[in-house]
């Protein structure tokens, strides 16, 4: 009998611990998949997706050049419908509660997301952000286009989509189009074909030929950029790395630790770590983008004559982007360790997010 109690008793405890962890929200579930797929998620890559496996807010999504991935919303986002991830594409799904309405928002870094979603009920957002712009959903269907120099397309099948950048907005509606040239403002383009995937692959092949015809001006930008911020973010990173109070989250984590977010050594530990984490994720903002940006152009470049291109003395196109290609696999697991960081700070922080603006989501344009 007493033995019985004793297994009742650790049974409850155990279900009580696991019960007050907090859970990562749902995004949707994958509908379909095909090619290479990997999935970043609390310092862990996945890479076995297949339909039916759940994805959650935050996760990072990333294809390869064979790869597509259609994701089901789930209620939560207040909306109903798909969106589907293109091959050659990075991103970040995101959502957050605003005047208590769902706000959710993928993040593009580089490449192409494509939507067919309509509301449920309420007064729910739906957005795609790039560095410089937002596109908001006012119907249900739209593609958007990031590509590897900076430009931006965005198409409308049904409904209307709304493209903000820098406080301005233009309006297109079913079968039309705007496109966006770094450093340019947006402007509508005819939609020459009455197919838009043939639409959006031909302008992402033309906006590459006009890179190839001069690599180096186009990349200098990129490569002063890229320098200033490796060296900011490996420095702030190493600081995050060595922290105590990372390896020690890291370790309750592990064992599934009970977290009191109001707890004087809570606070205490958040107060003592915010500013690793400010730090990184200012530089993250637009660095992440030209990594990604550049790893996609890399195939564009490659055995081409755009590869022997002086960008510097010394230096040429396709010696940036092997260096690029380098650092690829250390560069995505400290920021893979960044992004677990975050995580581990807001389930500390009550499960609310350190960045509650848009501005800290798209941080500031890479056009200044």
């Amino acid at each position: 009998m007493k033995r019985n109690f004793f297994i009742v008793f650790f049974i409850l405890f155990v279900t009580t611990i696991f019960a007050q962890q907090p859970k990562s929200p749902i995004f949707g579930t994958i509908d379909f998949v095909e090619g290479t797929i990997s999935v970043t998620r609390a310092n862990k890559v996945i890479t076995n997706i297949n339909p039916g496996d759940t994805i959650f807010i935050d996760d990072f999504i990333k294809t390869g050049n064979d790869g597509t991935v259609i994701i089901q919303l789930d209620k939560k986002t207040g909306m109903r419908g798909t969106i589907t991830i293109k091959p050659k594409t990075s991103a970040y799904l995101r959502i957050k509660q605003d005047a208590n309405a769902p706000k959710t928002i993928i993040e593009v870094l580089a490449g192409q997301i494509q939507s067919k979603l309509a509301k449920i009920s309420g007064n729910p957002s739906f957005s795609i952000a790039t560095d410089t712009a937002v596109m908001g959903v006012r119907g249900t269907e739209f593609g958007v286009v990031s590509s590897p120099t900076g430009g931006i397309l965005v198409y409308c099948t049904e409904g209307a989509v709304e493209c903000s950048e820098d406080g301005e907005s233009t309006v297109i509606s079913k079968g039309q189009s705007v496109e966006k040239k770094f450093g340019e403002r947006f402007k509508k383009v005819a939609v020459a074909v009455s197919n838009y995937e043939t639409f959006a692959a031909k302008w992402w092949t033309d906006d590459i030929e006009a890179f190839r015809a001069n690599p180096a001006k186009a990349l200098k930008f990129y490569k002063d950029k890229y320098d200033e911020l490796s060296k900011r973010f490996n420095n702030a990173f190493e600081l995050l790395q060595k922290s105590p109070i990372l390896t020690k989250w890291i370790k309750e984590d592990a064992e599934r630790a009970t977290i009191n977010p109001n707890s004087p050594e809570t606070l205490r530990d958040k107060k003592e770590i915010i500013g690793h984490l400010l730090e990184i994720r200012k530089t993250l903002v637009i660095f992440e983008r030209i990594y990604y940006r550049m790893l996609l152009l890399e195939d564009y470049i490659k055995n081409t004559s755009a590869e022997k291109a002086l960008l510097a003395p010394g230096l040429t196109v396709g010696d940036f982007i092997r260096r690029i290609t380098s650092e690829a696999a250390a560069f995505e697991k400290k920021v893979a360790l960044f992004r677990y960081a975050e995580l581990l700070y807001n389930l500390r922080n009550g499960g609310t997010g350190m960045f509650d603006n848009d501005n800290d989501f798209f941080g500031s344009s890479m056009d200044s």
